[in-house]
């Protein structure tokens, strides 16, 4: 049996937000056992995550938002209403 915790390098939390940030025309910078930071003009979001994927806090930069702490419905909203949704080629 394989330990898909151990074999991905994102589960969970950290998975869906990254895949829905790309969906959104955000940028994702990871770093080895360190936050993400999702990034479009304007906007800055550092994320990080327990080892095992779970969302732990993020940090939101951006208009209207100066380096605050957002939970991880406000990261989603924030990712879905600030991006602008990748057409299919």
């Amino acid at each position: 049996m394989v330990d898909t915790e151990a074999a991905s390098p994102l589960s969970h939390d950290a998975h869906y937000l990254v895949a829905t940030a790309g969906l959104y025309g955000w940028h994702v910078g990871r770093q080895p056992n360190g936050p993400v930071r999702l990034t479009r003009p304007g906007w800055i979001l550092t994320v990080a995550f327990h080892p095992h994927g779970e969302f732990r806090h993020g940090r939101a930069h951006g208009p209207a938002v100066e380096d605050e702490d957002v939970n991880l419905v406000e990261v989603l909203e924030i990712l879905e209403q600030c991006g602008s949704p990748v057409l299919p080629a």
